[in-house]
């Protein structure tokens, strides 16, 4: 055999194993999404083709904004959707067989086409005239199922076929704390139907494949201070089926603790074990690594504090763990303001990745952050060295109690037009590195500073009264008389720096006014409101200002009374802060302009 033959042979079998390893490679990247304003990230899907599918809010909640990115998050299109209604928070997202996606919002369902289009939007009345709110929908046999709840009737599950008209619906439990269903699953092995709450005495609920109810049991966790149940707001409780395909597990996430628990189809609890977390503060997200219970990946924020050099903010922090809490790795999305994650999914290639909140590297505001990691933890832009992290798992134990089912079935489908708008946002690779911004707004009342500062690592005040400030992020600044004050700031990163300067003036406060410590005197209805507000309080106000989310002053008004009335019709909705002045002190009052 020549040489020649030989080189060949050679080449190719290099191109070969070049086109295995390529092949067989996580890719890994770090993306934002959002516009100039706040964008809440609630849930993630993969998608058939690798890409993905984000939903949440924008536009101070009136909005929802659904993202579709390629395998690498590269944007492919983005929507906004004016849902009408408050409460329409978008909680849920599934793909559909025809590569669209149906989204449960709190109190409607929309079904999307594949192009960001609105095929049909229904409103569910499963009870009178109460709609549940929904948090979960799945893709089921011949439609979808929603669960949900509400105060007038508890838990409930919505049954609707592929065009949105109701098939079936059912409630379970009737009294304001048991008002929700947080996830919901369907077992394969037997068809049906299992679900869990997330807020108030916790609880498992068995429904067969056409709805009808098997058994609900309720979950106490020994060393609970109730004697009945244990209560809560576990809004990141989750239910999944286990590898066997025969028995499940659910957890319930509290504060630093997670307790999980495995039962068979008949609710036996099997195992209940609880994990304590090290410096996180809540966890929010877990998946089995490859479908083995004894492989764990969770998502949670972090106090960065504990990261050497870190900044005082939060951030993401991703571990996986074994069954026993022995820690394998653990890693960080960090960044010189807060960080939160919102969901974790495992990917097609074996991956992982995370949906946050991020007020780092975006467009400004929160903004959407996708992410996404391989196997072993790589792929976050910057090595971070944790101080002391470990998780511990113990053994607890868990009683259930059996309660009878309630039917509700008082069914009433309305149909709903919403408008889909073109939104002006932005996508950025938050692993490069980009020429910072300097932005702030001042609050001449409060003496508050506001960063809204893009992409800075570095922040450096010149407050224009002599003193300066290199620290950090400035959070308010006491000058010692009204000014003016040229107030500067200059903002600095690995790629370069950028400044900005306004000239401000403080207003100060009157000689023996200190904030009320009685909050409650003051009494603000209705909340939210269409625009008009009435205030009542056990003091006479002398002045009263309304500021936005970002400390602009808005209104300012001279007063003397105990009752007043504000207009606000001419704002757009959103959150606004009412500050009163009397000579007892000042209160400040957060309303909500819809």
């Amino acid at each position: 055999m020549g040489k020649n033959t030989w080189l060949s042979i050679f080449l190719l079998m290099m191109v070969l194993l070049m086109t295995d390893f390529r092949a067989g490679a996580q890719s890994t990247f770090q993306r934002t999404y959002g516009t100039k304003g706040n964008d809440y990230p609630v849930a993630f899907i993969q998608t058939s083709d690798k890409g993905f599918a984000l939903i949440g809010w924008t536009n101070n909640y009136s909005e929802m904004y659904l993202v579709r990115t390629d395998s690498l998050g590269n944007k492919i299109w983005s929507k906004g959707y004016v849902l009408g209604t408050f409460n329409n928070l978008a909680m849920d997202i599934k793909e559909t067989q025809d590569d669209g996606f149906i989204i449960c919002t709190q109190t409607q369902v929309l079904k999307i086409d594949s192009l960001g289009g609105v095929q049909w939007n229904r409103e569910y009345f499963p009870y009178k005239n109460y709609a549940p709110y929904f948090y979960k929908v799945i893709n089921a046999s011949g439609g979808y199922v929603l669960a949900g709840g509400g105060s007038q009737f508890g838990m409930s599950l919505v049954k609707i076929d592929y065009s949105g008209n109701m098939i079936w619906t059912r409630t379970n439990g009737n009294f304001y704390w048991e008002q929700n269903s947080n996830d919901l699953i369907q077992l394969s092995y037997d068809s049906c139907f299992y679900a869990i709450n997330g807020y108030g005495p916790y609880k498992i609920t068995k429904f067969d494949k056409n709805g009808n109810g098997i058994w609900t049991k309720y979950i106490k966790i020994k060393g609970d201070s109730n004697p009945d149940y244990s209560v809560g707001a576990g809004y990141f409780s989750q239910i999944m089926a286990n590898p066997d395909g025969k028995t499940i597990s659910a957890s319930i996430k509290e504060e630093t603790t997670d307790e999980w628990f495995t039962f068979d189809t008949s609710g036996t609890i099997t195992k209940s074990w609880e994990y304590t977390w090290r410096g996180s503060q809540k966890i929010y997200w877990t998946f089995y690594t490859n479908g083995s219970l004894h492989d764990i990946v969770s998502a949670s924020d972090f106090d960065t504090a504990l990261v050497e050099n870190g900044p005082n903010a939060i951030g993401i922090g991703i571990e996986r763990h074994d069954a026993s809490g022995k820690v394998k790795w653990y890693n960080l999305f960090v960044g010189p303001k807060t960080q939160y994650p919102a969901m974790i999914r495992q990917t097609s290639d074996g991956g992982i990745a995370i949906l946050g909140l991020t007020d780092n590297y975006g467009a400004g505001g929160d903004d959407f952050f996708l992410a996404k990691i391989d196997s072993s933890g790589s792929g976050t832009c910057h090595d971070t060295i944790v101080k002391g992290f470990y998780i511990n798992s113990i053994p607890v134990v868990i009683d259930t109690s059996l309660t009878p089912f309630n039917y509700l079935p008082f069914p009433t489908t309305v149909t709903l037009t919403d408008t889909t708008l073109a939104v002006t946002d932005s996508s950025y690779d938050a692993c490069k590195c980009h020429i910072p911004v300097a932005a702030f707004a001042y609050d001449s009342l409060f003496g508050q500073i506001y960063d809204s500062s893009l992409w800075g690592e570095k922040w450096y005040w010149s407050f224009g009264d002599g003193t300066y400030d290199s620290t950090g992020i400035a959070t308010s600044h006491n000058y010692s008389g009204h000014g003016p004050y040229n107030l500067c700031l200059t903002v600095t990163n690995g790629c370069g720096s950028d400044s900005v300067c306004k000239v401000v003036y403080y207003k100060t406060e009157p000689i023996g006014i200190n904030t009320l410590t009685d909050g409650n005197s003051v009494n603000i209805s209705p909340n939210p409101s269409s625009g008009n507000f009435h205030i009542t309080s056990s003091y006479t106000f002398s002045e009263i200002e309304v500021a936005d989310v970002t400390g602009r002053i808005i209104i300012s008004q001279q007063v003397s009374s105990k009752q007043l009335g504000i207009n606000l019709s001419s704002l757009e909705p959103g959150i606004y802060f009412i500050r009163m002045l009397s000579t007892k002190g000042a209160v400040v009052k957060r309303v909500v302009k819809i």
